[in-house]
């Protein structure tokens, strides 16, 4: 059974995608599909998810034109079979022990995961800590586009799968 499936928008990304994909390849996947959905990618990101589909036989890759990261989000939600469905971007990485992490915080079979992260951006470093906290679904709305909350992103977070399909 797969528990996780991490879906991962490819846009014109052929400088970093390798190092995406190894730092998730890296880690234990026995139970992780990867589904790449390239946009309508014009440099080699193309051939470079080709590689890893041939490689790996828990990646799927899908092409399609260019219809934007919203529309091949939810196509890569349409092909996914896991459990619980995690966005990384395609100019991102997993640290070196975030997917064992995350599959014990899954575990506690929790509709949301909210996860810490770094972000470096040109001369920025910047740690964004989020503690383990049940709250009220008011409150889950109120801070969801809260900076210092949860973050708007949906690379921070870990969705049931069920309730994502439900939506789209």
């Amino acid at each position: 059974m797969i528990l996780l499936s991490i879906i991962i928008p490819v846009y014109n990304v052929d400088k970093y995608l390798n190092e995406c994909l190894d730092s998730i390849l890296v880690q234990n996947n026995k139970d992780i599909e990867i589904i790449l959905i390239d946009d309508g990618s014009t440099d080699n990101s193309a051939k470079i998810c080709q590689k890893y589909e041939q490689l790996y036989s828990n990646i799927k890759y899908i092409q399609n034109k260019n219809h934007g990261v919203s529309y091949t989000r939810n196509c890569g939600i349409k092909h996914s079979t896991g459990k619980y469905i995690l966005f990384v971007d395609s100019d991102d990485k997993i640290s070196v022990h975030g997917l064992d992490i995350l599959r014990e915080k899954i575990k506690t079979n929790q509709d949301l995961y909210i996860y810490s992260y770094k972000q470096f951006y040109k001369n920025m470093d910047k740690n964004y800590i989020f503690t383990s906290k049940k709250i009220t679904k008011n409150q889950a709305l109120r801070d969801l586009m809260d900076e210092d909350k949860f973050c708007g992103y949906v690379w921070n977070k870990v969705f049931l799968s069920a309730i994502v399909k439900k939506i789209i």
